[in-house]
């Protein structure tokens, strides 16, 4: 249970990417689709090369101290009267000396900020945080851009930077107002002293108010993007930073299967891959921007070169909090998958049919809906012959598994969200619902991980074949790229 984080984007489209190296498929594709997979050479890893791609976007760690990186900052108005700024910080250590504060163009206000660890850190050296800070406006503030303040324990300014501000709410006039729901606002106390306390998820939200004085420099331009346009909801889908070699074959049918399935548009991070796999994604995604978006997942110089060290999973948790507050205005409801996993309703067709199937009348009150998952695992004995993956394996575990759950979050009901659970709603009354297996499962392609916690049995395997009704639109989408791929 923790908070989450935020960032800007630079570009002319904001954009977002993923994680999670698909296991072991790619030997036997098909010779149709080689050329897809022919990707050996040298990393991608870095923003000189990303420029070549102009519909890729790229999320800068702007460094406030050696300490202190942030990349994302939200004016949150769901506490209403009350607004807050949720800033995303990377910070190395748990107990930083300096001090960050929040000010607004000329004397609007000037807040100290207090500060929330994210799950998930799993004590590693870099970890992320949220720090928030009070706006003393009394109506809804029209916020461009804040200044970041950075002092020193004998309060000495060591750095100031501006920042574009994104709102959580769809448009400058309209919010998500949750104030007068169960978790009273009241509760949330000003500090004024300056010590800043560290808040945990069993904690009000955090709040700091002080003043202080500096000038800021001019805002820049806030970004925005479009989404496809889908009847219903909008269900956008949140992949996390994709690293190494992966078959790009596998890459493309699962962004494929996602728009089968209903997503108005799939965020994908990208941490490092070959050249020659981003080449060809970038071929596939060039007139597909609206409904892919691709974001270089640029971790700080220091940390990249030994992410594995210091930072859990190339900073997992953090891009999916970015992931969160960067897209919440813009769309209903977000799905948390890796590439080798798949949503699969059973009794449905798609994303959009199951969520009423499910809710059954009102969501106001659900935070994230809870999927169970099961292993296919290409272990697994399959009779059929399939250059799709998801075609092509189709027994599985007979026992599901919640330790592997993913979740379908309504962004709006929505402070933070973990990898297997839903870490903090906006109040203490929303609910998570957990969805039954027979209903929609987490199709989940990989090696079967065996648990006595859960008694998952990788030799207990039924029949499954769900995904068989996606079989004509899935290989439909394959034949198209791989006539494609022979003009890449």
């Amino acid at each position: 249970m923790c908070l989450s984080f935020i960032y800007l984007m630079q570009v002319n489209d904001m954009e977002l990417h993923a994680r999670q190296v698909d296991y072991g498929n790619g030997s036997r594709s098909t010779k149709s689709s080689e050329s897809l997979t022919d990707h050996e050479g040298k990393y991608f890893n870095g923003p000189r090369e990303l420029h070549t791609q102009s519909h890729w976007a790229h999320v800068q760690f702007t460094t406030l101290t050696d300490s202190l990186h942030a990349f994302g900052v939200y004016l949150d108005d769901r506490y209403r009267p009350n607004y807050f700024l949720r800033i995303l910080i990377l910070q190395r250590g748990n107990n930083p000396t300096e001090r960050l504060a929040c000010k607004a163009d000329g004397e609007a206000f000037n807040t100290w900020a207090e500060r929330y660890e994210m799950c998930e850190n799993h004590g590693k050296t870099y970890t992320g945080w949220i720090y928030s800070c009070l706006v003393t406006y009394n109506t809804k503030p029209d916020l461009k851009s804040v200044i970041l303040n950075v002092y020193s324990q004998n309060g000495s300014l060591i750095n100031s930077q501006q920042f574009a501000v994104t709102s959580l709410s769809p448009d400058s006039s309209t919010s998500t107002d949750v104030s007068n729901l169960h978790r009273n606002i009241r509760k949330l106390s000003f500090k004024t002293n300056s010590n800043l306390g560290v808040l945990r998820s069993n904690q009000t939200l955090p709040i700091l108010g002080s003043q202080n004085q500096n000038s800021p420099p001019k805002p820049k331009n806030k970004v925005t993007f479009k989404t496809d346009q889908r009847p219903g909801v909008s269900i956008g889908v949140c992949v996390p930073p994709l690293h190494s070699n992966l078959y790009i074959q596998n890459l493309i049918d699962f962004l494929e299967f996602c728009w089968i399935l209903g997503a108005n548009k799939v965020f994908l991070y990208i941490h490092d891959l070959p050249k020659g796999l981003i080449h060809t994604l970038s071929f596939y995604l060039k007139d597909k921007t609206h409904l892919f978006e691709i974001l270089h997942w640029n971790l700080p110089a220091n940390i990249r070169q030994k992410s594995y060290q210091v930072i859990w999973n190339n900073g997992q948790i953090l891009a999916v909090q970015h992931c969160l507050y960067q897209n919440m205005a813009n769309f209903d409801w977000l799905l948390f998958l890796d590439i080798d996993e798949m949503l699969i309703p059973k009794s449905v067709y798609n994303w959009q049919d199951l969520l009423p199937t499910v809710l059954k009348g009102s969501d106001d009150n659900v935070a994230a809906l809870s999927f169970e998952s099961a292993f296919f695992s290409w272990d697994f004995d399959s009779q059929v012959s399939s250059p799709i993956k998801y075609l092509r394996h189709l027994h599985r575990t007979k026992r599901t598994t919640v330790l592997h759950s993913k979740l379908l979050i309504q962004a709006k009901n929505v402070f933070e969200v973990g990898i297997h659970h839903l870490s903090r709603a906006v109040t203490d009354s929303m609910r998570v619902i957990r969805v039954p297996a027979e209903v929609a499962l987490l199709h989940h392609y990989r090696a079967c991980i065996q648990s006595d916690t859960e008694w998952i049995q990788c030799d207990l395997v039924i029949q499954d074949t769900s995904a068989l009704k996606y079989e004509t639109q899935l290989s439909a989408s394959r034949d198209h790229i791989n006539r494609l791929s022979q003009f890449t």
